[in-house]
């Protein structure tokens, strides 16, 4: 079974296109197990966030359009590299680009239906071949 979690500020979004297309399939059929976490409430970890600074890099990781960026002090964002980014998340976990997608290796950054719908039909082509 392929199990991820997609980190987000509202889970609530993900409601009718979880129950709809190949994911529904998938979850149906027990082939997927989608967790849907509100990192605001819950925090994240150290250890995931360095995971994916390490695939992704601070540029990808952080929403530089967002409100929490811009209320960085300037120095902050000046000095900004994947190293300090882990202490800026972890104390603002809203600098986050979302929602995040993690299966495996493989992080998604943002909601693109299309990028989603391409991944898990991916997983359906080879659970078919298995």
């Amino acid at each position: 079974m392929l199990r991820f979690e997609i980190l987000t500020l509202f889970p609530e979004v993900f409601t009718s296109f979880l129950e709809a297309s190949l994911i529904k399939k998938g979850i149906e059929r027990k082939q997927l197990n989608i967790d849907l976490v509100n990192f605001r409430k819950n925090g994240i970890e150290s250890s995931i966030v360095k995971k994916w600074l390490a695939l992704l890099g601070w540029e990808t990781l952080i929403h530089r359009r967002s409100t929490s960026w811009k209320s960085l002090a300037e120095n902050v964002k000046i000095g900004m590299d994947d190293d300090k980014a882990i202490s800026v998340i972890l104390k603002k976990p809203t600098l986050i680009k979302r929602p995040v997608a993690e299966f495996g290796e493989i992080v998604l950054i943002g909601f693109k239906p299309m990028i989603y719908e391409e991944h898990f039909s991916n997983f359906e082509q080879r659970k078919n071949y298995e």
